[in-house]
């Protein structure tokens, strides 16, 4: 798109926002508290044996996508 980075992208100031819409006091309390990015905490949790079959079918798209990326 060629939108250079900055940093101010990252932050912003709390609180509701008129373009949130008539939904907005309902869906987005933790958007409005919020003022930027949470650190990413990484999983350890095994994968539910019911979705192992899924996850096999997804990931060759998934790294072919990847490597587009």
């Amino acid at each position: 798109l060629g939108i250079p980075f900055d940093e101010g992208m990252l932050k912003w100031p709390a609180g509701p926002r008129k373009e949130d819409g008539v939904w907005a006091k309902h869906w987005y309390h933790n958007v409005h508290r919020s003022t930027g990015f949470r650190s990413y905490k990484s999983k350890n949790e095994e994968l539910p044996e019911n979705l192992k079959e899924l996850h096999d079918q997804c990931q060759e798209a998934y790294e072919e996508l990847l490597e587009l990326a």
